[in-house]
């Protein structure tokens, strides 16, 4: 997140150099966060990501990743562990292995996060009863039961930041785009550390 960079705005075709413009530009964003490296997967692996969560709450952090599906419950959940000396994922041989892979039972997840054993999931499916209104899942592990909450429509991503205010969330509507917290106090949870 320290790369940053503030780009020139002004042409949607353009990303990258612009020798008419003398500038960089990022598709007439204001602000861009150039891909500095990347992982390859192999061959035999099919994870389709949608969303990475970060779990501060474990040492080191660990992400989660997610995948989207729209008819179907059969999108997975996979948690990588962080190496802590460099902040990178775990590798071995080069090659970076997930302990903990399941299927969330949940269609169209948007965002996905673990605090401690927790894991939270933002859907844009409907939550039951109502029409447009979408939900957050809560399982408190596997076999737990399963809490349900009310979230605005089309949410996305997820984070947690117990000195900012709890869990955190937003919408991608365009021009419609929310970005708020939800304190601790208010999450179906006593348990969230």
């Amino acid at each position: 997140m320290r790369r940053f960079l503030k780009v020139k705005t002004g042409d949607k075709s353009i990303v990258g150099w612009s020798a008419k413009n003398n500038a960089y530009m990022g598709h007439n964003y204001a602000y861009v966060l150039p891909q500095v490296n990347l992982y390859s997967l192999c061959k035999t692996c099919c994870a389709r990501f949608s969303f990475v969560g970060l779990d501060r709450t474990a040492q080191p952090p660990r992400l989660i990743t997610g995948e989207y599906a729209v008819t179907s419950y059969n999108g997975r959940l996979i948690r990588w562990l962080l190496d802590a000396a460099t902040g990178r994922l775990q590798a071995t041989d080069n090659l970076v292995q997930s302990p903990f892979a399941y299927f969330a039972g949940v269609r169209r997840m948007q965002g996905g996060l673990s605090i401690g054993k927790e894991v939270w999931i933002s859907s844009s499916d409907k939550y039951p009863g109502t029409s447009s209104i979408a939900s957050l899942y809560r399982y408190t592990g596997l076999g737990a039961k399963v809490t349900l909450r009310k979230l605005p429509r089309v949410p996305e991503d997820l984070s947690y930041h117990k000195a900012e205010g709890g869990l955190w969330t937003l919408t991608e509507v365009p021009k419609k785009r929310y970005v708020w917290s939800m304190p601790e106090a208010t999450l179906p949870s006593a348990g969230c550390k």
